[in-house]
């Protein structure tokens, strides 16, 4: 989803359709194995089907002298039964509950409440028979106008054995931590639960730029829920995967791996609408995302010609009815436009003043011109727009943030296509470089960085940063030698990294074969004054070889290694509790001692928090290590090629096709 900055997924319908959503590792990965980590067995799915009612919704929107009446949008929703179900459409948030009566019969209560500064709000019980529709009339719309909810109960149905069950209405469901202008809900050990400090300041920001230039002065907070899984109790937004109440100032996103809905223009949406009552969704989106670089995706369509004609999607059906990801950022390229060519005031005027009957007709009222003379002139300034750099990447920052890590590279590389000096593309690579080493693009990760490394200034920290990347990203390509003499330069250029040189000097060692020579450098690195990370990296490579070189074995030495490293490990995993890295050093200290439940929980945890492709492939090793430690060999067969396929890192796919062809074992000496 891309609701400036949400990516769309392809995969909405499924997973509205597949309810047991909740992020587990081995969802991820692909292998059907408990999450005992989490402990999550029985928090996500009943293991019994749901009955349910199939209803029917659609809105229609009347004129003030009933002489017109539109459809405005229609759903179909499995609703629970005996379950509060929530949703939005039209201009109200809708509550319904339905209960069965007979095999064709069901009570269905429906609430519903008008957004803005004069709030509307009816309720309604009906016993309905299946396929007999239901109304609501007279719902205050603006200007005389007045809105029809028409609800069909269809049919009963199940919701199946995995259903999603969480629902924010039961308050134990879920924790929350607060921010200046949110509560952040979650589930508890959930992504949410380890994430939502990541999206804090991404979604602050964003409202508070827009509050400001809204001129937004509401109290009180918005409740912003991190749901797992698609839970059957919210009505969906189909495109996007998000849910908005705007009279509770409620939002509601999937957070987890195999989806991601969360975005700050949600916040922007539901106080625009809750401040100054609803539009059609080109004026909310189109203004609640007109701060978040919209152009983006709309000039690309402008280059390909694909670009929809504004008057096709200013109405609610026919903007649901076009591209999801095109219609947004054309709304919010044309709002944009109005702003900073035209007059805001004029763009808010007609907010106010707009709804699906009337919305082009007020366009040309207020701004005295014919939309399609002001359409003409927007596409001639798209034409000669050159957005800024900083365009570029502060919307890579906040998709980086809502784990859209691929659309944030595309906005970089963009802009770095569009660089005409060196020192436009160097700020460039600095942005790039490390987006290309998360998604284990190794090679271009490596390139970016020698490039930056090359233009550095002499003696500065900055060069020593890059050239440490560069060397390590060596490793990763094969380039072995290169990674040494990068190491060894490093020493030399930076003396307070000769500490993390010298480390990396023993691990291509140990690559290399020299692992007496190895274990003798890491070694000598413990009776230094060096860092916990430091200290943890040498004593698990030492206490490693020890346990699994034939010629130096000392399981001794190594288990009391393995000791030690596992308090370090505890002390760091203890300050920051949501850094994979922490968690898979843990795994493997507790892993080297035999503790092996503990090393599988953090080994779990490790690749249940972690997203980035470089680190992956080492816990997919460690897990298919510590599966053979336990004798299961089909698991570690599989975690080993997981671990080929997430990773093409030459040590990855070196230590995987090591262990696929004999089982990682500790010597027994």
């Amino acid at each position: 989803m891309r609701l400036y900055p949400i990516r769309v997924s392809r995969r909405m319908a499924d997973l509205l359709l597949n309810r047991n959503e909740i992020p587990s590792i081995f969802l991820m990965i692909g292998v059907l194995v408990v999450v005992s980590a989490l402990n999550v067995s029985n928090a996500n799915a009943q293991t019994k089907n749901l009955d349910a009612v199939e209803v029917s919704a659609l809105v229609e929107l009347v004129s003030a002298d009933k002489s017109k009446k539109i459809e405005v949008e229609s759903h179909s929703w499995n609703v629970p039964l005996d379950t509060t179900f929530q949703t939005f459409m039209g201009n109200f948030s809708l509550q319904l509950k339905a209960t069965k009566i007979d095999s064709n019969r069901v009570r269905l209560t429906a609430f519903l409440a008008t957004v803005g500064k004069r709030p509307d709000s009816h309720t309604k019980r009906f016993t309905m028979e299946l396929g007999l529709p239901a109304r609501m009339k007279n719902i205050r719309g603006k200007d005389g106008a007045s809105y029809i909810l028409t609800l069909t109960p269809n049919k009963f149905s199940e919701l199946g054995e995995d259903y999603c069950e969480f629902n924010h209405w039961d308050s134990s469901s879920f924790r929350y931590d607060p921010t200046a202008n949110f509560d952040l809900h979650y589930v508890p050990k959930t992504l949410g639960d380890f994430h939502w400090n990541n999206m804090k300041e991404i979604l602050e920001g964003s409202y508070r730029r827009f509050k400001k230039a809204m001129n937004l002065n509401m109290p009180g907070k918005m409740s912003y829920y991190l749901y797992p899984c698609a839970s059957p109790s919210i009505g969906w937004d189909s495109r996007f995967g998000y849910s908005i109440d705007p009279t509770r100032d409620v939002i509601i996103s999937i957070y987890s791996h195999s989806f991601v809905s969360v975005s700050p223009i949600l916040a922007n949406m539901t106080r625009l609408m809750r401040s100054t009552g609803h539009s059609p969704p080109f004026l909310v989106e189109g203004i609640a995302g007109l701060q978040n670089f919209p152009e983006y995706e709309t000039l690309e369509a402008l280059r390909n010609e694909e670009l929809i004609p504004i008057t096709e999607i200013l109405t609610t059906k026919g903007y649901y009815s076009a591209d999801p990801v095109l219609s947004v950022s054309q709304a919010g390229s044309f709002c944009r436009y109005l702003t900073d060519s035209l007059s805001f005031g004029k763009l808010r005027r007609w907010y106010v003043a707009s709804d699906d009957l009337n919305i082009q007709s007020k366009f040309e009222e207020i701004f005295g011109m014919p939309i399609a003379e002001v359409e003409e002139n927007w596409i001639n300034y798209l034409s000669e727009l050159w957005p800024p750099k900083s365009d570029f990447v502060n919307r890579s920052i906040t998709e980086g943030a809502t784990l859209h890590t691929e659309l944030a590279l595309d906005l970089l590389l963009t802009m770095l296509k569009r660089d005409q000096t060196l020192a436009d593309s160097l700020r460039s690579y600095f942005e790039v470089a490390p987006r290309y080493s998360e998604l284990g693009k190794y090679k271009e990760a490596r390139r970016a960085y020698k490039t930056l490394f090359d233009n550095a200034k002499e003696g500065s920290s900055q060069r020593s940063s890059y050239l440490h990347r560069y060397a390590d990203l060596s490793k990763h390509v094969g380039e072995f030698d290169i990674a040494r003499e990068s190491f060894e330069k490093l020493k030399e250029i930076d003396t307070n990294r000769r500490n993390a040189a010298d480390l990396n000097l023993a691990i291509l060692d140990m690559i290399e074969g020299d692992t007496a020579g190895a274990i003798v450098s890491f070694g000598n690195l413990l009776k230094r004054k060096v860092g916990p990370i430091i200290k943890l990296e040498a004593l698990l490579y030492r206490a490693t070889a020890l346990s699994v070189c034939k010629d130096y074995a000392d399981r001794d030495k190594a288990r009391e290694l393995f000791s030690e490293a596992k308090g370090v490990a505890n002390y760091l995993a203890q300050s920051a509790p949501d850094n994979p890295l922490h968690m898979m050093r843990l795994g493997l200290a507790s892993m080297g001692a035999e503790d092996y439940l503990s090393a599988e929980q953090s080994l779990e945890l490790a690749l249940f928090l972690e997203f980035r492709t470089s680190f992956i492939g080492r816990e997919l090793i460690a897990l298919g290590n510590l599966a053979d430690l336990k004798g299961e060999r089909a698991k570690a067969l599989e975690f080993y090629r997981q671990a080929k396929e997430r990773d093409n890192s030459i040590l990855t796919q070196r230590s995987a096709d090591k262990y696929i062809t004999n089982s990682y074992q500790f010597v027994a000496k």
